[in-house]
């Protein structure tokens, strides 16, 4: 939920940014603050800044929206624990294991590599324990559906 709270209000920005230099206003911000404009992190993101159009900025701000979107569908869901809430987590969570390929591909780091394989190790671990706790239900409905010496009986084996 947090997440998305902050998603919305980056869209917010992004929209209100529209007709607007956006290298000026972040030179701007990053002045103001007291921030070194010759770090060279902070230099690397002005410069990425420079000539960011309108159609960059609405398609960044919608992006933003869809995702805050998912992120409080997901958010509600696994409070009100539903079980469509535990799939479309671990689907979204699947969804970005191209773009850390990508980002490795692009750009190999060892914080990276370890980066994308914990993620793959919780992709798995979420998809294991879903298939597992249907399997689980699925038991306990044959169970329950058994007469009761035999539903004993297999209980205890």
């Amino acid at each position: 939920m947090i997440k998305g709270t902050v998603l919305v209000i980056i869209a917010v920005k992004f929209f209100s940014l529209l007709g607007h230099d956006v290298h000026a206003w972040a030179a701007d911000l990053v002045t103001r603050h007291g921030i070194d404009v010759g770090n060279r992190y902070i230099h690397q993101v002005l410069e990425k800044l420079t000539g960011i159009n309108d159609n960059q900025l609405q398609v960044f701000s919608t992006v933003a929206l869809i995702y805050a979107g998912l992120l409080y569908v997901e958010g509600v869901g696994l409070w009100l624990q539903k079980r469509w809430a535990e799939y479309l987590t671990a689907i979204s969570s699947t969804l970005f294991i191209p773009v850390e390929m990508y980002e490795l591909y692009e750009r190999f780091t060892w914080v990276r590599s370890l980066v994308l394989a914990v993620n793959i190790f919780i992709i798995w671990y979420l998809f294991t324990r879903l298939m597992d706790e249907k399997r689980e239900k699925q038991t306990i409905q044959v169970l329950d559906h058994m007469p009761p010496a035999v539903a004993k009986n297999d209980a205890e084996n």
